[in-house]
């Protein structure tokens, strides 16, 4: 599995596939280097799947692993389909009509990082 790692060095962007022979490596973070990963690790909302009612809401949470943990990053939430369903900043999902499923995504966002994504499936249901 290879693990792309993006982190400044020495005030400039930097970036290799870890995880295989790369003459960079040694001198980048992330697994297969020797190292530990910089910025956000991980994103996981959870549930990972809902089925609602037009008209209902269901409340999507997200757990975001970074390192450091004090890592300042910022979180946007987005929808696949907003005539089919919506979210909020906090991640609210207000079903507007029927579909079979909509992805709600995360993006976590950090200056100089690569951006993470996790997506949840919800069906909407008449």
């Amino acid at each position: 599995m290879k693990t792309r790692v993006v982190l400044f060095i020495a005030g400039t962007l930097s970036a290799a596939s870890c995880g295989q022979s790369s003459s960079s490596c040694a001198d980048l973070a992330g697994p297969g280097c020797g190292h530990s990963l910089v910025g956000v690790e991980s994103v996981l909302v959870t549930p990972t799947s809902s089925t609602v009612k037009v008209g209902a809401t269901v409340q999507l949470t997200v757990a975001v692993n970074t390192t450091p943990s004090n890592f300042t990053y910022s979180a946007t939430w987005s929808s696949s389909d907003t005539t089919a369903a919506t979210v909020n900043s906090t991640g609210l999902v207000t079903a507007k009509a029927s579909s079979s499923g909509v992805a709600i995504c995360v993006t976590t966002n950090a200056t100089g990082y690569a951006n993470v994504e996790n997506c949840a499936t919800v069906v909407v249901t008449p």
